[in-house]
């Protein structure tokens, strides 16, 4: 193979493939799959066109590509090749070895189509950060913040997320209204420091049980009570 195509795609520095992360591959028997020992990025190439192709195979659409316009007849040649073997057992055997060699290797990703599909599944492998991936990129426009974000405001974030996809646009729009008189409310009670003046200063709901007595049940409550 041309030593183009052991080169990684992803590492910002020349990263050669070794033969010891360069493995059949299970889809196609002219192709194999090469690992970077440096990121763990997988791709794929030719191990029969060595002359004509310069580039790694890093898409299933360019695999089967490849397939289809080179060797559209590999399929027949396997199977040929199948139906040599005497000792069915040994081939399964075979099989069995290899894919417990494909299970020890690091998980890809190229197989996701679009870069957020990839950055977030890389993110959640890397320490379960998927979700603080989507919160820096939606709030900085950054992609690597993962690790410096607050775990409490993360979980705010995903949570007001899942709430609004429930809501119609007037809806989050008069929770937007909630947010912001929330967050003035607890300003002005941490700023606040006469206490004579802040006594009938009321509480902010913050769990189930205090929401369902100030304003569900109850002969005191909020909406029981309303004309």
């Amino acid at each position: 193979m041309p030593p183009s195509v052991l080169i990684c795609p992803k590492c910002p520095t020349t990263q050669v493939a070794d033969a010891q992360h360069v493995s059949q591959n299970t889809l196609y028997d002219w192709a194999v799959t090469i690992t970077c020992s440096k990121c763990w990025y997988q791709w794929n190439a030719c191990s029969l066109c060595t002359a004509t192709v310069r580039k790694p195979l890093e898409s299933q659409g360019s695999m089967y590509s490849h397939n289809y316009k080179k060797h559209n007849n590999s399929k027949k040649r396997r199977t040929e090749e199948q139906n040599k073997c005497d000792d069915v057992s040994q081939c399964s055997s075979e099989d069995d070895v290899q894919k417990n060699i494909q299970s020890l290797l690091p998980p890809t990703f190229e197989h996701f189509s679009g870069n957020n599909n990839y950055n977030y599944f890389i993110n959640q492998h890397r320490g379960n950060m998927g979700g603080a991936y989507l919160v820096g990129k939606s709030v900085f426009k950054l992609n690597k913040l993962s690790s410096e974000l607050d775990p409490t405001e993360v979980e705010m974030h995903l949570d007001i997320a899942a709430l609004i996809c429930t809501m119609t646009r007037g809806q989050r729009d008069r929770f937007a209204a909630i947010l912001n008189n929330v967050a003035n409310v607890a300003i002005s009670h941490h700023c606040s420091t006469n206490r004579s003046t802040n006594e009938w200063a009321t509480v902010i709901p913050r769990t189930p049980a205090l929401i369902r007595s100030l304003y569900v049940e109850g002969k005191d409550a909020l909406l029981p009570n309303v004309p």
